[in-house]
């Protein structure tokens, strides 16, 4: 049984469905694989309530045995694609995603679920797990202002509520929908400020916020509008940190002085890591984070193509749809 939390990002008929994945193992899996990873080894395999982390590597390099199988020369994702040449051959085998009947997973994937974290909860870690990882790598402080583009998607509203866990007085949620801002507000009313790009397309807000001194970091989560990007680098202050986690397709053209001259510190970030896995859990757990106001839509696992097209279309300013295969409870 799997059960995911579906998240589209493209333009035009070019469109990734990412899928977050979280099951129950059934007596064919476990029978399938004996050779557990210390996480699940202990476990009495049918029946366990497991997420799956869909990053992939070969397991056995320096970087893996790190738990940063994103550094990797084999890394891919299960169901969505792999970067090198080296990885094909591991992609193959693992390839299968959230909406194939079944699924082969290296156990050293699997994730067992605290009973206190619903599927529909979990369908969340991943995303949670990539944006909280992002805005460590920033060294966002307690009382900071942090901008953050694309923030009305699912990336994006995770990228906020890690950036509200981590203390930040001021978030800049930057995006087009104003009624879906208004949803990411909804973290934190008193810190979280929407900024609408059909509105301000030319982000003069971000400057007017910081009384022109800029923000002291950026986490971009955009994956289409490269333009939105160079905007929100283009309005920090000096000695700024950003991160770029979204995958929009592009060229930034910022001149070389405007990093040098600025101290402009830019990182790129992907990936959950086995370790963000637990600190996610707990955040959740003890209820830092609260997801109960951002899934907006539910369809049963026949019904995937609807809820696709609700996210593609934007039926009813979707937030959070999830996809199960059957009726919860």
């Amino acid at each position: 049984m799997t059960i995911g939390l579906v998240s589209c990002a493209g333009s035009g008929r070019a469109v990734i469905v990412a899928i977050a994945i979280v099951a129950i193992i059934t007596d064919a899996a476990a029978a399938a694989d004996r050779h557990l990873s210390d996480d699940i080894s202990n476990l009495s395999l049918a029946g366990t309530r497991v997420f799956v982390d869909p990053s992939i590597g070969c397991g056995n390099c320096r970087f893996c045995n790190a738990g940063k199988e994103m550094y990797c020369g084999s890394y891919g994702v299960m169901g969505m694609t792999h970067f090198t040449p080296a990885g094909k051959a591991l992609f193959e085998m693992y390839g299968d995603g959230g909406f194939a009947e079944y699924m082969k997973v290296p156990a050293t994937n699997l994730r067992r679920l605290p009973e206190a974290i619903s599927f529909t909860q979990a369908a969340k870690i991943a995303f949670l797990g990539v944006a909280f990882k992002a805005v460590e790598r920033t060294r966002l402080k307690a009382g900071e202002t942090i901008v953050i583009s694309g923030a009305s998607g699912a990336l994006g509203t995770c990228a906020v509520m890690a950036a509200n866990a981590l203390g930040a007085a001021r978030i800049v949620a930057v995006a087009r929908d104003k009624g879906r801002l208004e949803r990411v507000c909804r973290v934190n009313p008193e810190v979280v400020i929407p900024v609408s790009t059909r509105d301000d397309p030319e982000l003069h807000s971000l400057q007017e916020l910081t009384g022109g001194i800029g923000a002291d970091v950026y986490v971009d989560c955009l994956a289409t509008g490269i333009d939105v990007t160079k905007g929100c680098l283009m309005s920090l202050r000096k000695g700024a940190r950003a991160a770029l986690i979204g995958g929009v397709v592009g060229t930034l053209d910022l001149e070389y002085p405007f990093f040098m001259h600025r101290e402009i510190e830019v990182t790129g970030s992907v990936g959950l890591g086995r370790a963000n896995f637990y600190r996610v859990v707990q955040m959740m757990c003890s209820k830092v984070v609260d997801f109960s106001n951002f899934v907006t839509h539910e369809f049963l696992l026949e019904q995937a193509n609807e809820a696709i097209a609700t996210i593609i279309e934007k039926k009813d300013n979707p937030l959070g749809v999830i996809v199960r295969p059957y009726p919860e409870g």
